[in-house]
């Protein structure tokens, strides 16, 4: 990932656990975040799901290689010495040592030398002494190896570009399984750390409360901030703010867990909220009980006050209906259907027709309107239910 130049979107995801300790973090810093990755990777969106553990040692694990003038060093443990980081080729035909045993690597039966096939480029080699018979490397694709001094051909300029970084995407989704506490607390840190170049964030899943304010201020060019939680989703834009430069200015305190007081703030002209809320979603279910760091759930005794309270909020909005995108299958399909049932029209001179458009017949209609659900945001895939539903409906039109 770190010289990536195809993908332009990175996700990460477990059955259950995908990130749970400082040192994925190391490699993630490394990979996503570094001065090397900012200068070399087309990488523009990434997301980071099923976190068990943001804690502070984790975030300080992964600022050691973020801020390091010596990157590889600080994520391999190795010393720094004499000679600098050095960009290089392998040759065809070379050996590789790929598999380390505390930090040594293993040579024997079971982990047999790799030998490349091709020539591979892109290899940055660190903790080199100049004299050694090996190297240590970081090679595409393979990580941390160590080569043989011979077989490289050094590049004349090693010397890493700054660049500001193409990283503009995050999603940031803790581990939502039930009667899990997912460590949290260094989510403040890791975007002060980060958060310069991005201009959309979403945050899910179970989470320690954070300020909205401090995300703002640890985000200076956020566009889109997305928090979904137990009970509400949300999204809050404050693309007018930066166009126009502005500040985005003070948000008041959130009342996400108490859907009344929520709607009163939405429905009031002098709170922020109302005027920087794009998209709302309201989950009044029992879920967020089985997240232990949520306090409480939803009690289903003040759904009927609640939904009275949503209404006001909505009541002096009137539907809007937006046809949507139909793909030409799909009208095909729909309209051939409909052909069967019209009554057979007078013979007309017959022309020439597309095959693919011949089965719908003679007479179609020319607009065609199809009302379609799609996802408002979908950090990760739920693995164990329906919990993350469709919800947004956007509707367009097509010509048939």
């Amino acid at each position: 990932m770190v010289i990536n130049q195809t993908a332009k979107k990175f996700s990460i995801r477990g059955e259950k656990r995908a990130i749970t300790n400082s040192k994925q973090w190391k490699w993630l810093a490394y990979g996503l975040f570094s001065k090397r990755a900012r200068a070399y990777s087309a990488l523009e969106s990434a997301a980071l799901n099923q976190i068990d553990s943001l804690g502070d040692t984790d975030v300080e694990a992964f600022l050691s290689v973020l801020n390091s003038a010596h990157p590889e060093e600080a994520l391999c443990g190795t010393p720094a010495v004499v000679v600098k980081e050095r960009n290089a080729t392998l040759k065809s035909g070379s050996s590789i040592q790929w598999c380390f045993s505390r930090g040594q690597p293993a040579v024997d039966d079971r982990h047999k030398r790799i030998k490349v096939e091709s020539v591979i480029r892109c290899v940055r080699t660190f903790s080199n002494d100049g004299e050694s018979e090996w190297v240590n490397a970081m090679i595409p694709g393979l990580g941390r190896c160590q080569i043989q001094r011979d077989d490289l051909i050094f590049d004349l300029s090693s010397a890493i570009e700054t660049r500001p970084g193409a990283l503009k995407t995050l999603t940031i989704g803790f581990n939502r399984e039930e009667d899990t506490y997912p460590r949290s607390d260094g989510l403040p840190q890791f975007l002060a750390a980060i958060g310069s170049t991005l201009k959309n964030l979403t945050l899910d899943g179970p989470r320690q409360e954070i300020d909205e304010n401090v995300i703002i201020r640890n985000c200076p060019n956020l566009h889109k901030l997305s928090l979904c939680g137990g009970i509400v989703d949300v999204q809050l834009d404050f693309s007018d703010y930066r166009y126009n430069n502005l500040p985005v200015p003070e948000l008041q305190q959130c009342h996400w867990h108490d859907v009344r007081t929520l709607a009163a703030d939405f429905s009031n002209v002098n709170n922020t909220l109302s005027k920087i809320v794009r998209r709302l979603r309201l989950r009044l279910n029992d879920r967020c009980k089985g997240w232990r760091c949520v306090a409480g759930g939803y009690a289903f005794d003040n759904l009927p006050e609640d939904i009275k309270a949503v209404l006001r909020m909505l009541s002096h909005l009137k539907p809007i209906d937006l046809p949507a995108k139909l793909p030409r299958n799909v009208k095909l399909a729909f309209l051939s259907v409909i052909s069967t049932r019209t009554i057979p029209a007078r013979a007309k001179r017959a022309r020439r027709t597309p095959q693919a458009e011949a089965a719908v017949g003679g007479i179609v209609l020319r607009q065609v309107y199809f009302r379609t659900t799609k996802h408002y945001w979908e950090p990760y895939d739920d693995f164990y239910d329906d919990y993350y539903e469709e919800s947004d409906e956007e509707e367009q039109e097509d010509d048939a």
